[in-house]
């Protein structure tokens, strides 16, 4: 049987840990390495180490742990999930907006009487 090179990460999972980063820059301080490199695993012309994806997957449980202890909310997951009007996108929540009254005509519309 052949075992598979555990010398190199999966880029796809690396791909979606580093979403939550967002710049490229933030990522390469947070791996302590240059953004060169970051841009090259990125984009698929160099293949990730092994330990790259771990580290983001490890950091992502650590700070969903910490978040769950300081504030007791289970962060969901970095989805476009839509719960009961309000869109949940990367952790923050957008509330959508209300409905706006609709007006009568003139000839419904309730008049005051004196």
């Amino acid at each position: 049987m052949r075992y598979p090179n555990l010398r190199y990460g999966k880029p796809e999972e690396m791909r979606h840990y580093a979403l939550a980063y967002g710049d490229t820059a933030l990522l390469a301080r947070t791996l302590r390495r240059s953004e060169r490199s970051v841009k090259d695993w990125l984009s698929g012309t160099k293949r990730v180490p092994w330990w790259v994806p771990e580290i983001l997957r490890l950091k992502k449980m650590e700070h969903d742990q910490m978040v769950y202890q300081m504030t007791g909310r289970i962060t969901r997951a970095r989805l476009g999930i839509v719960q009961a009007g309000t869109v949940v996108d990367a952790g923050h929540h957008f509330k959508a907006p209300d409905p706006q009254p609709v007006e009568p005509a003139d000839d419904l519309k309730l008049r005051r009487v004196r």
